[in-house]
């Protein structure tokens, strides 16, 4: 199971040859949230890991997120609605 939401994102531009970064402003992207696997869990609270992607370009490391497990259903199930919840506050 996956989501999609919008959020606005800072954009960097790399120059890898000369090693820089340089900050050119922001967008309004849609990035994909997909739990894979939890770093922890002890039946009441946990923190599962996010694949994230902007479009078709995946992001380079897991994401993680901390949520409360409320005793039933799926755990990354219940973590990605906490996540979407959070979102969109």
């Amino acid at each position: 199971m996956s989501f999609t939401a919008s959020t606005t994102l800072d954009k960097t531009s790399l120059y890898n040859q000369l090693g820089i970064s340089v900050s050119s402003g922001s967008d309004k992207v849609d990035v994909t949230y997909e739990a894979v696997s939890l770093s922890y869990f002890d039946g009441k609270t946990g923190i599962a890991q996010f694949k994230t992607s902007v479009g078709d370009t995946p992001g380079a490391s897991l994401y993680p997120f901390k949520f409360d497990y409320p005793g039933t259903g799926n755990p990354l199930d219940v973590a990605e609605s906490a996540l979407k919840s959070y979102l969109a506050a």
